[in-house]
């Protein structure tokens, strides 16, 4: 069955701005200048757009996985977040369970309708698609 690695990562943006922003007060605070305690990645909030929570797959925003009919794939998947859950699915496709954070289910594959992911959470899952040429 072939593989599909798929990292999730949840970024609250407001939250992430706010401790980018306390770390630069803190660093000054200690005794560093304006110009070393800078962060320029988090403290100025995003460049376009409004400040939103984002979830990343392997850290684009509108990921495209081409997958083929009656094709049978195995995704390991990992959900990096601190305060969030997701339902990651995918419509006409049959998904089946297969281990929960590395450990193989009793009874294996366990066919699902729902799917959870908490923070940390690592999963295995088999997937099926009936219909031609899908890309999720």
């Amino acid at each position: 069955m072939e593989e599909k690695l798929l990292f999730m990562q949840h970024l609250n943006m407001p939250e992430l701005t706010v401790i980018s922003q306390e770390y630069e007060t803190n660093c000054q605070n200690a005794g560093g200048t304006a110009e070393q305690c800078d962060d320029t990645f988090w403290a100025a909030g995003p460049s376009a757009g409004a400040a939103t929570d984002a979830v990343l797959v392997n850290g684009m925003s509108q990921p495209v996985l081409t997958i083929e009919a009656n094709k049978w794939y195995r995704f390991r998947m990992i959900f990096a977040a601190v305060d969030a859950v997701i339902s990651p699915w995918v419509d006409g496709c049959t998904i089946q369970l297969l281990a929960k954070d590395g450990v193989y289910l009793h009874t294996i594959p366990r066919t699902i309708t729902a799917t959870y992911m908490g923070p940390g959470s690592r999963v295995s899952r088999r997937l099926g698609h009936l219909l031609p040429g899908r890309q999720l």
